[in-house]
């Protein structure tokens, strides 16, 4: 989706598991999965206000509305469909279906995948059906996230420059970590914390000259 933008690069491994999961969806009689924005050509830090990660070829955006229709979209489509919303402003409401939570429990086995990030309401939504998913834990609450799931992927076996995200903590995340993500503090973060989530983490020496080419 999006393909203008030409955030549709990625590590081989990440273009393998997109390939697997479509064949995944289908095998399991789930409609088509659009795929949102990945890398850039070389990587590195998107335009301001795009994502703070997405650097390393090894996350991608996948959307939770699928289209029921043919599964081959056209150009103007993929430019301009909106991405519908899953929860509103009031964190209560959140649209959802078992087919959803099938699709977030099919990505999140992979073993490949380390962790996906969503909506925390729709963590909380996951807490209350499907308690006790071995791949539940892997799902992890994060701002935004109302109409796509962010998947990371481990750091591929050929990358030893890849830094691995610190482990996940023991227990399924159904607890008070969840809880204080619908506190004042969390729901409404101070401008300052916000402007430096958005700066993004400092460009590695070893990336700089492929970004400067």
């Amino acid at each position: 989706m999006r393909p203008s933008r030409k955030h549709y690069y990625g590590h081989p491994e990440l273009i393998h598991f997109l390939e697997d999961m479509g064949h995944t969806i289908h095998k399991n009689k789930l409609l088509p999965l659009l795929i949102g924005d990945l890398s850039q050509a070389r990587g590195g830090p998107m335009p301001p206000g795009a994502h703070r990660s997405h650097q390393t070829g090894i996350d991608v955006d996948l959307w939770y509305w699928q289209p029921s229709g043919p599964s081959v979209l056209t150009l103007e489509q993929t430019e301009n469909l909106p991405a519908p919303m899953l929860v509103s402003s009031n964190p209560q409401n959140v649209e959802w279906s078992s087919e959803k939570t099938r699709l977030l429990g099919l990505v999140a086995t992979d073993s490949r995948v380390d962790r996906v990030f969503v909506n925390p309401a729709i963590k909380r939504e996951l807490c209350k059906n499907a308690k006790g998913a071995e791949w539940l834990p892997r799902i992890r609450p994060w701002w935004g996230h109302a109409e796509h799931f962010h998947v990371r992927l481990k750091c591929p076996k050929d990358n030893p420059l890849c830094v691995e995200t610190p482990p996940i903590p023991a227990g399924d995340g159904c607890d008070a970590t969840l809880d204080w993500w619908f506190t004042e503090e969390a729901m409404n973060p101070k401008k300052a914390e916000s402007a430096a989530a958005e700066s993004g983490p400092k460009v590695p020496e070893a990336c700089l000259p492929l970004l400067h080419e």
